[in-house]
């Protein structure tokens, strides 16, 4: 038995791929929104880590590359507040990691009031840290050892932050 032969027009092939080329942008926003607010131990974290390295990756000036460290750093922080007790260590050092990162490039930023304002972001974000091993520590959720090199690192990073160029 022979299958009928389909004929498409023009018109109907440029149809067919503009409602791909939709359902493809949104299914791929969809996927970006859930993996967006995934939480340490989450299925959809490593993606959101995996977009995180991308936007990195792409940054064309150390200015938006230090924003996207501290836009990457507040996440974290973010999700310091919702993780479970043994987690919350690791996610709190990630943001550091994070806000060093920031803080690096932003000494790498030649326009001194951009520099400033993201020495300034980078500063409470690391108050923000603070009262998150605050928090922690007073529920007795984390090892001393960790909440002493939590705050040790976020010292050195108020510190340099602090500095003006």
């Amino acid at each position: 038995m022979k299958m009928p032969i389909v004929k498409f027009s023009k018109s109907s092939v440029f149809i067919l791929i503009g409602l791909v080329a939709l359902l493809a942008a949104i299914s791929g926003t969809s996927a970006y929104a859930a993996h967006s607010n995934a939480l340490p131990g989450s299925i959809l974290y490593p993606f959101k880590k995996a977009w995180e390295d991308v936007a990195l990756f792409v940054a064309p000036t150390p200015a938006i590359k230090a924003q996207t460290y501290l836009n990457i750093a507040q996440n974290r922080i973010d999700a310091a507040k919702q993780s479970p007790t043994k987690a919350t260590t690791k996610v709190i050092q990630q943001a550091q990691v994070h806000l060093q990162n920031a803080l690096d490039e932003a000494d790498k930023i030649s326009d001194s009031k951009t520099r400033q304002e993201i020495k300034d972001d980078i500063s409470k974000e690391t108050s923000r840290i603070e009262t998150e091993i605050e928090t922690r520590d007073s529920e007795g959720a984390t090892d001393q050892q960790d909440t002493k090199d939590a705050q040790n690192q976020n010292t050195q990073i108020q510190t340099e932050a602090s500095k003006n160029n």
